[in-house]
């Protein structure tokens, strides 16, 4: 699976999962706008996964995660989890303590 067909599959998930309507995304996007996400049609910005997330109450993250879970099925949430924040771990930079 492709990611924007994950993502689109993630989107709608969580959008039924917390009960809401494609119209309940009016105040940020078109009912049609969302439809063509949800079809993977479209292919949203950072930003927008800010605002729909912001909208549906769950951190950005969480849409990320659903559709990277999606994308890599053989991987649990927990695998993508530690994946991530090992990879982040190791390019921070080390801390100088005086």
């Amino acid at each position: 699976m492709d990611t924007v067909q994950a993502f689109s599959f993630a989107l709608r998930n969580l959008r039924k999962a917390k009960k809401m309507s494609q119209e309940d995304f009016l105040n940020v996007c078109s009912q049609g706008y969302i439809s063509q996400l949800e079809r993977g049609l479209n292919n949203p910005t950072l930003g927008m996964v800010d605002e729909l997330a912001n909208q549906m109450q769950v951190h950005p993250l969480t849409l990320i995660l659903k559709t990277y879970s999606c994308r890599q099925p053989d991987l649990t949430l927990e695998e993508l989890m530690t994946l991530a924040i090992n990879e982040i771990r190791s390019l921070e930079p080390p801390s100088t303590k005086l």
